[in-house]
């Protein structure tokens, strides 16, 4: 499969489209359960935004400094030094850190759809579905599949239907 050193513009747009769509939705999601619950969430997805992301994965990662397919390389490049030592896969708990971010969400929205039953909660958590699904399939098709570091990505199995 084809890998390329820099990503068009239109894949992290896409993706940070996505990514705006769910975080605000997940917001209102969870402020609907406990205005709390929305707060630390937020905060939650602000430290891996700005730290779990670019701190301890961007900067183990090929693309950094250069256009991935987050964007996340970019913001990485200006903020921390690429890391040397270690692989983009060495201590993957990172990436078990961002598993919350649609999980939590979804979670509230289906307590929403099966206990509250309003539309607006049926609504909302079927767009939050959605959405989620859509980042999914923008991430398998679009991100991992041109990848360098595909091989060595936990979640290699998204684009590759398999894991190797």
């Amino acid at each position: 499969m084809k890998k390329i050193d820099t990503y068009p513009l239109y894949i992290p747009f896409l993706r940070n489209l996505f990514n705006i769509s769910l975080f605000s939705l997940a917001l209102y999601i969870l402020w609907g359960l406990h205005a709390g619950l929305s707060f630390f969430y937020g905060l939650y997805c602000l430290a891996a935004a700005f730290f779990i992301m670019p701190k301890l994965r961007c900067t183990r990662c090929f693309y950094h400094k250069r256009i991935c397919s987050t964007g996340f390389s970019i913001i990485a490049g200006k903020f921390y030094k690429k890391d040397t030592q270690h692989t983009f896969t060495e201590g993957i708990w990172h990436n078990i850190c961002l598993i919350p971010i649609g999980l939590i969400p979804l979670g509230g929205a289906l307590w929403r759809m099966v206990f509250w039953k309003d539309s607006i909660s049926i609504w909302t958590g079927i767009l939050f579905i959605l959405i989620l699904t859509g980042l999914l399939i923008e991430h398998a098709t679009l991100g991992c599949s041109l990848c360098h570091e595909l091989p060595r990505c936990p979640a290699r199995w998204v684009a590759r239907g398999k894991k190797e």
